[in-house]
């Protein structure tokens, strides 16, 4: 199941419906969202209409609880408690009682969500450092926290070594031992000096945490702020546009229509085709403005997703090299058959004279180094680091013809070393056939599964034999690394030799 979890709309309803346009865009299943549906933004009626209509569950923020009458006004400053007397007027009973009827925590298979802090979640402490994670993880036991509250995306992690660290909002797969709390930001008041909306979807079969970003109008938003009465120094977002911090390059034009058909424009192209029409925002009605809105929204959304995740599509498949693949077992019949790993990459990003597909090939960084195994003695090892949820790789060798008239008896051998975020498998395979236009025909695979710590030495090296002599008829062979997984593995220079 995929769930979207958002956390401080704050009555913002343009982000609001360019991050439903973006949620409808990932195909999510669930919808959750972290509290602070009110609060700051000009729109609380209309956001809480909608998050009623499309959120399967809600926690109780603290201005949905100020706003409810259950915390006390005086915990906040002058300009939040203008905005909180504003909202309270504007949703009325019915909003009152449904914001004062959330709970304080959501909990759900393996992971569990609050608006702040899981210590005291009626308290609402803050969670901006790696020492204030601590208090939360010993109040709960699942390994996944969701939070909002600080509007800041962010990550805290508790491995082995026992002690929380911050992380950047990155994409990752929960892996076994550690546990994690995931800010995931605010939609509608982001505070990160990024200006776009903040969410996180969770795959729960993948075990995997994707964070997302969003862009909303935010003039439009200015221009609701203003018709609805409000000061937009009330309003945090406002009195810290993003936009500011850019640098002026040019001073503005001076210009004006042309009133003298002499003035206009000449040789110019009259009319063009346009793939996409424009449309007219009309005010005539409320519900006419929030079609306008989310139509603009979906094309925001749209755009951002197409600029900021079109490319994770990208695929990659490199074949092996044929001219290194004619390597005998005649002609080396003491050593490694299998030619090793480059030592740079190619210009085509693949592995010549190894083969390489990905499927995705953006979220896949490929490093080659050196490493010692052996006291004097150095190979070419190959680092795979998967961002995101696992995905599908093949690695294969080039084909090895066998220039005897039986197949000898092979012993494959091959060492890999993962990264604490290693998550998934990887096998080795045998592919043999009859000849160069017969299909390839699999043999029995073995798991590369290395211990879970990480190591100054490679450990668990795995030897494959064929047990028996191939078939008589087989005239060549190749070995495949295949699997699905996410995080960091390095896999040492694999051999195939005589038995």
């Amino acid at each position: 199941m995929r769930i979207a979890i958002v956390s401080d709309p704050h009555s913002n309803l343009r982000a609001w419906n360019a991050v439903l346009a973006d949620v409808a865009s990932a195909k999510v299943d669930r919808i959750l969202c972290l509290g602070d549906l009110v609060g700051y933004g000009p729109s609380p009626v209309e956001v809480m209409e909608s998050a009623y209509r499309h959120v399967h569950a809600f926690v109780l923020g603290n201005h949905d609880a100020v706003v409810a009458g259950k915390m006390s006004p005086d915990v906040f400053n002058d300009r939040a408690r203008r905005l909180i007397l504003w909202t309270r007027d504007r949703i009325g009973r019915r909003g009152v009682d449904f914001l004062g009827s959330l709970p304080l925590v959501l909990a759900g298979r393996g992971y569990r969500c609050a608006h702040a802090n899981f210590a005291r979640p009626s308290a609402f402490d803050y969670i901006l450092e790696p020492e204030d994670a601590a208090a939360s993880w010993a109040a709960a036991d699942e390994q996944l926290l969701f939070v909002g509250h600080t509007h800041e995306p962010r990550l805290f992690v508790l491995g082995a070594s026992g002690t929380p660290h911050s992380l950047d909002p990155q994409d990752f797969c929960a892996e076994e031992g550690k546990r994690y709390i995931v800010n995931v930001g605010s939609v509608g008041l982001p505070r990160d000096a990024d200006g776009r909306a903040s969410y996180v979807i969770y795959d729960d079969a993948d075990r995997a945490v994707y964070f997302r970003r969003v862009p909303f109008d935010m003039d439009a938003f200015r221009a609701d702020v203003v018709a609805a009465g409000l000061d937009p120094a009330d309003v945090p977002l406002l009195r810290h546009d993003p936009r500011s911090r850019l640098t002026t390059l040019r001073e503005a034009l001076d210009f004006a229509p042309a009133r003298r058909p002499e003035d206009e424009a000449k040789n110019v192209v009259e009319t063009a085709s346009a793939e996409v029409a424009s449309a007219r925002r009309t005010a005539a009605h409320w519900r006419g403005a929030a079609l306008a809105a989310i139509g603009i929204a979906l094309l925001l959304a749209a755009g951002m997703f197409l600029l900021l995740r079109g490319r994770k599509a990208e695929p990659l498949s490199v074949p092996a090299a044929p001219d290194a693949a004619a390597r005998l077992f005649a002609a080396m019949p003491d050593g490694n058959t299998l030619p090793p790993f480059p030592e740079e990459r190619p210009a085509d990003g693949g592995l010549a004279p190894w083969g390489l597909s990905l499927a995705d090939a953006p979220r896949v960084k490929i490093q080659l180094i050196r490493e010692e195994t052996a006291p004097g003695q150095r190979t070419t090892a190959l680092q795979l680091d998967v961002s995101g949820a696992p995905q599908a790789i093949r690695i294969e060798s080039p084909v090895v013809d066998i220039a005897e008239e039986r197949a000898p008896d092979l012993v494959f051998e091959a060492s890999a070393r993962p990264g604490d975020s290693f998550r998934g498998r990887l096998d080795a395979v045998l592919e043999t056939r009859t000849g160069p236009d017969a299909p390839w025909t699999r043999h029995d695979a073995v798991t590369l599964e290395p211990p879970r710590k990480s190591s100054d030495v490679w450990e668990a090296t795995r030897s494959w034999s064929s047990g028996r002599k191939l078939p008589k008829e087989i005239r060549s062979l190749r070995i495949v690394l295949e699997g699905s997984f996410c995080g960091d593995i390095e896999i040492l220079q694999p051999t195939l030799a005589r038995k």
